[in-house]
């Protein structure tokens, strides 16, 4: 967990911020990706890119293996908080930076809505590289692409064909034993 939840800079990149809602099933009916906007009272928010569901589909990874797993959420920053991530219970809200469309605001969240947590990507935490201005001279060239992979084949289409053959050569062997 690094920073406010509640803030989003301007241009962020590279958060995912985790909400809760443990509301009784008729609250929670309400909430949905069209309304989250509403709830969190977010001047911007892009309900496409929102991850909204009920723990018990992650129960199997739980929440840590799901951030993990989708968000590249790195495990070390995941440690302190597994314990209590993976035992929250209600529906859970996964929000990207990118859903934010790069507009700064503060969210003022529903009472029905709590947040959990806010984490960053491994991709948002690698250092880019940069150079002098100086340095940065010489042309670069581009590299043919590299072909495209071969067609992938399809076992299961041709064993699904040949089963199916069998069985109308069985079928009309017994066919024609009861019918001659």
């Amino acid at each position: 967990m690094t920073a406010d939840p509640l803030h989003v800079a301007a241009n962020e990149t590279g958060r995912v911020r985790v909400f809760t809602a443990e509301a009784a099933p008729e609250g929670a009916s309400r909430i949905t990706r069209d309304n989250i906007n509403r709830l969190l009272h977010a001047t911007r928010l892009d309900a496409s890119k929102i991850d909204l569901f009920p723990s018990q589909i992650i129960a199997e990874i739980g929440l840590t293996g799901y951030l993990s797993e989708a968000y590249d959420v790195p495990g070390n920053a995941l440690e302190g908080t597994a314990a209590a991530l993976d035992a929250l219970t209600g529906l859970i809200v996964v929000i990207p930076s990118s859903a934010f469309g790069g507009i700064e605001q503060t969210l003022d969240p529903d009472p029905v809505l709590r947040p959990v947590a806010i984490f960053s990507e491994v991709g948002a935490t690698r250092p880019g590289l940069t150079a002098d201005h100086s340095s940065a001279h010489g042309s670069v060239t581009s590299r043919p692409a590299p072909p495209p992979p071969p067609f992938p084949r399809r076992r299961g289409s041709a064993l699904t064909f040949l089963s199916a053959l069998v069985v109308l050569a069985a079928l009309a062997t017994i066919a024609a034993l009861f019918f001659h």
